[in-house]
């Protein structure tokens, strides 16, 4: 027999609308990508990138959406590697979920016609505008209507929509700064983080990027006991890059690093892009921080 205080707690769970969800998949490339339709056609698998200020979209696809590329409307794009000119194009009509968007001014990636794709563009910060989302990377769902944070564990920049942190590894003095990248399947550390700890000294190659990639060279770094929020790693095999990003963000003097899938591939990240605050936990059986969490400095 129930008694009434389950009765009305089952009420109010019936009551709770389900946040919308839209379901990701992972890419040939590592990363984490919902379907997205256009003017009613598709779907193309876009990635969720955290790193991303903007939606991009490869060029050939936005070609089969009308865009000429002519230069006469550009902006200044800061990826992980570089800063480049891109054009941009407004696209109409953008789904995925039940999420419609009537409009998005894209970045157009340029790539060769014959390119191998696994993924079409990137879900940047502006196509979620105010509202709040999820990234459950343990259930591979994006939740498009999340509940609000109970945790200030990272900032959302004003300007660019991109997640920072700080976080706290076994070895170092103090913290460190972090971009929470979705985009990236690595987590890579500037020359100073590396510079305090021991590298691994394996030098390789890898693609950065998450359309078309760049290829540079990065030597094998070991970060024990990361703690980023209430996320708690204890071993990742990052990679030393100096990317770029660091020097954009005034990074290059001080511990820094793009925390990658590799650190928040198991956790659910959650977004609220009015608040300006940024929640990161783990999945379900996911290790449970036994420390203080690790929640953002005050900019």
């Amino acid at each position: 027999m129930f008694s009434p205080s389950a009765l009305l707690a089952a009420l109010v769970v019936a009551a709770t609308p389900s946040p919308d969800t839209a379901a990701m998949h992972t890419t040939p490339s590592g990363h984490y990508a919902v379907e997205v339709s256009i003017r009613g056609e598709g779907p193309w698998p876009f990635i969720v990138d955290t790193g991303a200020s903007h939606t991009a979209i490869v060029q050939p696809l936005a070609e089969h959406f009308g865009f000429v590329s002519r230069f006469e409307r550009t902006d200044d794009v800061q990826a992980l590697t570089n800063r480049f000119r891109a054009e941009r194009f407004l696209l109409e009509e953008v789904r995925f979920g039940r999420s419609r968007l009537a409009e998005l001014d894209t970045v157009v990636v340029p790539i060769a016609p014959d390119a191998e794709l696994s993924a079409y563009g990137l879900l940047g910060a502006d196509a979620f505008g105010e509202g709040r989302i999820a990234i459950d990377f343990a259930r591979s769902r994006l939740e498009l209507d999340a509940e609000p944070t109970s945790h200030d564990d990272a900032r959302i920049d004003p300007q660019t929509g991109l997640v920072f942190a700080t976080a706290r590894l076994s070895g170092v003095r103090g913290t460190v700064n972090v971009l929470v990248d979705s985009g990236s399947p690595r987590t890579m550390v500037n020359r100073e983080l590396a510079r305090r700890l021991n590298r691994g000294g394996v030098v390789i190659s890898m693609n950065v990027g998450g359309v078309t990639g760049s290829l540079i060279e990065t030597e094998a770094v070991r970060l024990e006991r990361v703690r980023l929020g209430g996320l708690c790693v204890a071993r990742v095999a990052a990679l030393e890059a100096e990317l770029d990003i660091f020097t954009a963000l005034g990074w290059q003097d001080e511990p820094a690093m793009v925390a990658g899938l590799d650190v928040i591939g198991d956790s659910r990240i959650l977004i609220d892009r009015g608040a300006r605050t940024v929640q990161l936990d783990p999945g379900p059986g996911g290790p449970e921080c036994r420390s203080t969490r690790i929640q953002r400095e005050a900019s």
